[in-house]
């Protein structure tokens, strides 16, 4: 459904360090995401669009789709399970000073 790598608003430029950032806590990114969408990037361009509800729901609509579902905290990590789809998927979120970046897993580059 998702590549390894998102990034929310912005592609991520090669030439940032992530060895000393901390990944938001879920009560951080909740702060930030809450009552917004954001644009969803890949490597490749735009994956998808991502609408942030009350208590944790979210829609997310790419050109196939649109998927109700909820986020979660899990060991650290932002987690989303959808309604419509099996499976979880979990991504460690940074900061970037007005925008997020995502790893999916919390591992940049893996599929």
């Amino acid at each position: 459904m998702r590549k390894a790598f998102l990034a929310l608003c912005v592609i991520v430029r090669p030439s940032l360090s992530l060895a000393d950032d901390l990944p938001l806590t879920a009560e951080a990114f909740e702060a930030i995401v809450q009552g917004r969408t954001f644009d969803t990037y890949g490597l490749d361009g735009l994956i998808g669009v991502e609408t942030f509800l009350p208590d944790r729901k979210t829609i997310w609509r790419d050109a196939d789709r649109c998927l109700h579902g909820r986020w979660y905290d899990q060991d650290g990590m932002i987690c989303y399970q959808y309604d419509e789809a099996p499976g979880t998927f979990c991504s460690s979120f940074f900061d970037r000073r007005g925008w997020i970046s995502g790893w999916r897993d919390g591992i940049f580059g893996e599929d």
